[in-house]
Formats: structure tokens, C-alpha cells, sequence
């Protein structure tokens, strides 16, 4: 079925390309953009503790007093427009930061074809989650720091503030409707999950394989309140001959609320199940975002958990933004997590708690 299926749309895509003629309109252009984002964070402080049937231990953290981080990308983004109207974009993200480039130094890369019908995707990007409903939550709500980095403090558990509810920018087939009254659909087709093996073809009976994907929103406005809500479900495969690797299904469900005065509230539970049970875990956020011309507010709450184990994690997260010209914004973040790991056969079980003070500077050009 999903082999029909992915035939199915890449013949619709071929067949969007040719019709009515496949000669560019107006001559091609290309332009450079991209970002710089550079945060500096100071350790205010940060606990260890290891405890036990028989007592505890508590400890400081063993690390420096500040650490500097960096995201950059170059983006190279081409545009035609056919003489059928439909336009076509391509883009290649470069990875501009020495520890990403060193070893897989793009990031995205497709081309998109947009018209009456909606909008195709192919290439490696995020899905449909991501595409669509991605800032529908309550970290999309913050303005600082808090969407860029995770894992600032000590996390025994390893439970992130970010779950992958799509299939990340494995390479995929995409098509998203175009909006009938607010209401919107996507759907994706990936033949892998990996992100990192590029244009090799996936093994089976090794690896995740055959992601569906699917997500639908529904955005408006009821007197002076704006809304969107929005759910997406991603099935990948399991691998056929390898009982380690099993079938996942990761979902999503989120939505916000702007009111007037420059106020947003936004929250979402999302969620990923391996059949093997091995990999249950959840996260819920929420946030609230006020905007007053070139200054920023945001306070976003995330706890997250393993359904097969004891490890959890807390985090919240003050920010101010402040727009300093054009492509230029400058914020501060007070950020706080707790965490704890899974307990021990003999019930010894790992905790930390840790607070951050950040400032960062980010350049989009």
C-alpha cells in the first residue's frame, strides 16, 4: 500500500510539472540568506545528586562557569515561476558552525512546487509536523533562547524539551492543500528515517523505513481572538529482520490563542511509542508571549517523562527579546530544569537541578 502510495504522488508531481507547459516566465533568480546565532550562558548554579536506599549524595557540577554556543546557517535559495503559474523554489542550508559541517555539513535541502493545488515538497526537510503545526505550542510561544539549545544543565534521564514527532529531514515527499476557510492538510511519504545517508538506499531489514505522515490545522478568528489548532501522526517501520528496531508512532497535538495587546497563549502534548515498549516518552509545554513594538516577553513551561522509566525533566524559561535594526534581535533568558534519571536495579537513582542566565545575539540576513 505505501508503495502505491508514494507511486501515486510522485506521478502527480511530474504531472504538475508539465502542465500547461514547463518553460520558465520570468528568468530565474538566486539569493543567498541564512543566520548567525551566538548565546553566551552563565552558570548561576547547578547540583548533582546520586541517591539511594541507604542515603544520598549531593555534589556540585563539575563544569566551567560559562559556555558559549553557536547555530549558523547559509541558505542558498533559487525561484523560477512557469508559464503555467506554478512556482518553483530550491533550497540548500548550510551548516555554519565547525561541529555539525565537520561531519554533515548540509542541513536541508528540496525544491518545492507551489500553485492552486497546494504546494509538493521533495528532498530532505522536516514533515508535515514540523511544517505545519510546528510553532502551535508553547515553546513556540518563547522568543529566546529556549527553542535553540537544549541540555544547558546536567540531565541523567536524558529527556529532552524537544521530541521529534515527525521524521526530521529525512528525504521525503511532501504535499500540503491549500487553505479552504482556515482549514488545512499535509501529507508525507518517507522511505527513511535517517537523516544522515543522503541519496543511499535504505535497508529493510536494518533501519526504520516507509514513515507516513500526516497533519491537519485549522486557523481563525472569533471577535478579537485569533486561534489555530492543529494534530499530526507519523508510522515508520520497523526493521524486518532486526527485533531491536521496531515500529514507531510519534503524534502530536497542539494550539494557540492571540489575544489582543500583542498577547499569545500556546500549549502542546506531543509524543513518540516504539512498539517494543523500549522508547515511550511525552513532553507537555506552555507559553504565553507578549509583544510591545520592538520588545519581546515570553515564560515557557516544559515537563517531559519516560513512560517506561523513573526519568523526568522540568525546565522553565523567562526571556526578553528586544529588535535591535533589521534582521537583528538581542535577548536575555533566565532558565531553570530539573531532572532526574532512571532508578538502578539496586535503587540508586541520579538527580540534578541546575539555573542558567543567557544572552544571546541573533543576525538573520
Amino acid at each position: 500500500m505505501r508503495k502505491q502510495l508514494l507511486a501515486g504522488t510522485a506521478l502527480a508531481a511530474a504531472t504538475m510539472l508539465v502542465a500547461g507547459g514547463a518553460v520558465a516566465a520570468d528568468k530565474n533568480s538566486m539569493a543567498v540568506g541564512g543566520y548567525y546565532n551566538v548565546i553566551v550562558g552563565g552558570f548561576l548554579d547547578e547540583t548533582q545528586e546520586t541517591s539511594s536506599p541507604s542515603g544520598s549524595t549531593s555534589t556540585k557540577a563539575d563544569t566551567s562557569g560559562l559556555d558559549v554556543r553557536t547555530n549558523a546557517e547559509v541558505h542558498f535559495k533559487g525561484s523560477a515561476t512557469l508559464d503555467n503559474g506554478i512556482k518553483i523554489a530550491t533550497r540548500v542550508e548550510l551548516e555554519g558552525q565547525s561541529k555539525d559541517s565537520a561531519t554533515d555539513p548540509i542541513d536541508e535541502y528540496f525544491v518545492s512546487l507551489s500553485g492552486m493545488f497546494g504546494q509538493i515538497i521533495i528532498g530532505g526537510t522536516s514533515g508535515v509536523p514540523t511544517k505545519m503545526i510546528g510553532g502551535y505550542s508553547g515553546t513556540g510561544a518563547g522568543v529566546g533562547a529556549h527553542n535553540t539549545f537544549d541540555n544547558w544543565t546536567a540531565n541523567p534521564g536524558k529527556v529532552g524539551t524537544y521530541i521529534a514527532v515527525g521524521d526530521e529531514d529525512s528525504e521525503k515527499i511532501i504535499y500540503i492543500s491549500p487553505s479552504f476557510g482556515g482549514f488545512q492538510v499535509g501529507m508525507a511519504y518517507s522511505p527513511e528515517v535517517d537523516e544522515t545517508t543522503g541519496n543511499a538506499r535504505v535497508n529493510a531489514d536494518a533501519a526504520l523505513h516507509d514513515g507516513l505522515g500526516g497533519a491537519v490545522r485549522y486557523s481563525g478568528q472569533f471577535g478579537d481572538v485569533g486561534f489555530g489548532v492543529g494534530a499530526s501522526l507519523l508510522t515508520v517501520q520497523g526493521a524486518n529482520d532486526d527485533n531491536t528496531v521496531n515500529d514507531q508512532q510519534r503524534w502530536s497535538v497542539g494550539g494557540y490563542l492571540d489575544f489582543g495587546g500583542g498577547f499569545r497563549v500556546g500549549t502542546a502534548h506531543k509524543r513518540v511509542d516504539d512498539d517494543s515498549k523500549a522508547a515511550q516518552a511525552q513532553i507537555t509545554d506552555v507559553g504565553i508571549r507578549f509583544v510591545a513594538g520592538s520588545n519581546k516577553f515570553s515564560l515557557v513551561g516544559v515537563y517531559g517523562e519516560m513512560d517506561n522509566s523513573d526519568a523526568t525533566r522540568t525546565t522553565v524559561v523567562g526571556s526578553y527579546a528586544r529588535t535591535l535594526g533589521p534582521g537583528v534581535a538581542a535577548h536575555g533568558d533566565l532558565m531553570w530544569s530539573e531532572a532526574q534519571g532512571d532508578k538502578s536495579a539496586d535503587g540508586e537513582q541520579k538527580k540534578a537541578d541546575g539555573l542558567v542566565l543567557l544572552t544571546g545575539l541573533k543576525v538573520s540576513f
